[in-house]
């Protein structure tokens, strides 16, 4: 249900700038900065930590291989308790081979054979290890051992009981570690904090900051230079805002830079104003000496699980995955905004891509609770899902089944979401709603990007694999094959990468017009149930709000503003259903003064009810908002690009009322 003051349209300043200065800046603290780390440290221009050795060039290079098994990759120490191997490569040819280390009190002492222990791989598991091709993987230590005491990495065969591999360590290797900056020095007025900690090279912490001045423009900055100055760079708050810093009073609070900066390569952190120039207190930040941990939230999106992979919506999501019987291993990501949500899963058709029926995973990233949360989904509709009948996009857990997820990873920074799980291959039991992966034949698939509604439930998408103007221009993968072994790809270079937005994936569409109803003489309004339009010119871009794919159209025109005269007396005419056991047809009329709407059963002091319900003994009864339903239909898939007005939309839709068209 959509109140009528949702009609009201908003409208909304964009500002421009140059971003060129910015961009050259950027490239400056990049690879300026990087220069001052020891080179060995670095891998493909990104910091991965301590640099420990190369499986091809420590080991192939100066031994016989066994039987020509093929292994490559770097290896770093991450932390005390991480290692990272990247690039990392093993044919698979021998069977039985496990991630190994050796060392002072691991095992015997780190020698050949069977001492030290088997590690667990990249997902925990201590499975044996099978292909890998230029993949990058995280490795943790079982508890109580830590890096330091590492001198040998190796991949061992338990059936040949010898080193397969290995990087043997003989000298001591400093372990990036969180380091203490000192406190804000050159503070002036009423700021002051204890001390300011590198936690790793993207994250700050400042203990015990004491702000309280009034500074329109003042902020966080990093930069060059051996004191703050107008060339540095803002940095987000704790609440990732870059908004006017609020007042704080001995707190602790913790920064983290953008992808693009790294505390390894700027010389000064500082509370700045740089309208006018002044320093209210900063830090020097020695960054040839730091040896701090990388970043573990950008670590994670560097890592790449799986050598089977598929680019679903080019720019925008790619999916990869391990079979191992009886369970499925896949790992999603893709680039979303934070209140906006990725879908992917198996279709509803076993001949082609389709919604309804589908069986689908839902990704997003919850703010409130700094989690990214992962949840199985059921399509019976194309609508938010209604508890009561459990009908449209609902959970699982809301329809009788279970989450059958198992989420092994997740991050989610710079608008790019990762989530590595496992299920089931095949479905029994408490799989009810769950539909089998195909392993042996091609699985036709479904995915989507769309907006969370103030509920955090999935509104109608915005992207989608069997959306003409993304496929026109971006050929989306409609059927995957997850029993074929595909050609390694690495996913990290192909959309951890990419700097694509959505609004850049899909055309640049303008704004439809907001419709507007001005009465005169006409005083009846035909209300009827259609499509939003897509976010970019529809119902979203008109009121600023997220819609479920559906709004009222009256008198023909998309959510119009209704223009009416005091004392006069108004007739609606509402087809938008009377049934309210079918939810995807029952959508009662009322006006309100709440932006949001479909609650007619909310009125509280802080929402009112103007007309269309009934009141009795404190029951709301909509019924005189209903009618019978009649919605607008498009005739054919629309390519938004060529129409320019809610008129013009209007005129690919078709009328249907019950069981025809009018």
């Amino acid at each position: 249900m959509v109140p009528l003051s949702s009609f009201t349209s908003f409208k909304s300043s964009k500002c421009k700038f140059h971003s060129t200065m910015i961009i050259i800046l950027f490239s400056w603290l990049l690879f300026g900065a990087l220069s001052s780390l020891d080179p060995m440290d670095i891998g493909n221009n990104r910091y991965f930590g301590k640099y420990v050795g190369s499986f091809d060039r420590d080991w192939n290079n100066n031994h016989h291989r066994h039987h020509n098994i093929i292994v490559a990759g770097d290896v770093y120490f991450v932390n005390k308790h991480t290692l990272f191997l990247y690039n990392f490569s093993f044919d698979g040819q021998e069977s039985d081979v496990y991630f190994k280390v050796g060392g002072y009190n691991i095992g015997h002492n780190g020698g050949h054979g069977s001492e030290g222990i088997i590690l667990p791989d990249e997902l925990g598991r201590f499975h044996q290890l099978g292909r890998y091709q230029n993949q990058n993987i995280l490795l943790t230590l079982p508890k109580g051992i830590s890096v330091d005491k590492i001198r040998l990495i190796s991949l061992w065969s338990k059936r040949l009981l010898k080193n397969l591999a290995e990087i043997r360590i003989f000298k001591s290797i400093a372990i990036p570690e969180m380091k203490n900056l000192g406190p804000l020095m050159d503070t002036k007025d009423l700021v002051k904090a204890k001390t300011v900690m590198a936690v790793d090279d993207k994250t700050i912490l400042i203990r015990k900051l004491y702000y309280s001045i009034e500074c329109l423009r003042c902020g966080f900055f990093v930069g060059h230079g051996t004191i703050p100055n107008f060339y540095g760079i803002k940095i987000p708050d704790e609440h990732a805002s870059f908004s006017k810093l609020r007042n704080y009073y001995n707190e602790d609070i913790i920064l983290r830079l953008p992808r693009d900066i790294s505390l390894n390569n700027i010389d000064w952190f500082a509370i700045y104003d740089p309208e006018n120039n002044k320093n209210y207190g900063y830090i020097r930040i020695n960054n040839k000496d730091l040896n701090i941990p990388p970043s573990m939230a950008f670590m994670l999106t560097y890592v790449t699980l799986f050598s089977n992979c598929e680019s679903i919506l080019p720019g925008l999501m790619h999916v990869s995955w391990e079979i191992r019987h009886p369970d499925i291993y896949i790992q999603l990501e893709a680039r979303i905004a934070s209140n906006q949500y990725a879908a992917f899963g198996l279709s509803g058709s076993l001949k082609q891509s389709k919604m309804i029926g589908s069986d689908i995973f839902v990704t997003y990233y919850d703010a409130d609770s700094n989690k990214v949360v992962l949840e199985d989904f059921t399509v019976t509709a194309k609508t938010q899902c209604n508890i009561q009948t459990g009908i449209g996009v609902c959970p699982d857990t809301v329809v009788g089944g279970n989450n059958n997820l198992e989420l092994l990873m997740s991050s989610y920074i710079d608008g790019l979401i990762k989530v590595t799980f496992r299920r089931t291959i095949s479905v029994m039991g408490d799989h009810q709603n769950d539909l089998p992966f195909l392993v042996h034949d091609p699985n036709p698939i479904v995915a989507a990007i769309g907006t969370l509604d103030t509920h955090k439930n999935p509104s109608y998408h915005t992207v989608a694999v069997n959306t003409k103007y993304h496929q026109s221009k971006y050929r989306p993968m409609t059927v995957v094959n997850f029993g074929l072994i595909n050609e390694p790809a690495n996913i990290f270079n192909t959309i951890a990468n990419s700097q694509l937005s959505e609004t850049e994936i899909i055309y640049e569409l303008r704004p439809w017009k907001p419709a507007i109803i001005k009465t005169n003489n006409n005083h009846v309004f035909h209300v009827v149930i259609g499509p939003a339009g897509n976010a970019q010119q529809g119902y979203t871009s008109i009121t600023g709000q997220e819609s479920p794919g559906i709004a009222f159209w009256i008198n023909d025109l998309l959510i119009p503003e209704l223009h009416v005269v005091r004392g006069h007396d108004y007739t609606f005419l509402i087809e938008t259903g009377d049934n309210r056991t079918d939810r995807k047809h029952y959508h009662p009329f009322y006006i309100t003064d709440s932006r949001e709407g479909g609650n007619p059963n909310n009125f509280s002091v802080n929402h009112h009810i103007y007309a269309g319900v009934k009141f009795h003994d404190d029951i709301v009864d909509p019924k005189p908002g209903t009618g019978r339903y009649c919605e607008l239909i498009e005739s054919s898939r629309v390519d938004p690009s060529f129409i320019y007005s809610i008129e013009d939309y209007r005129k690919t839709l078709r009328l249907y009322c019950g069981v025809c068209f009018v």
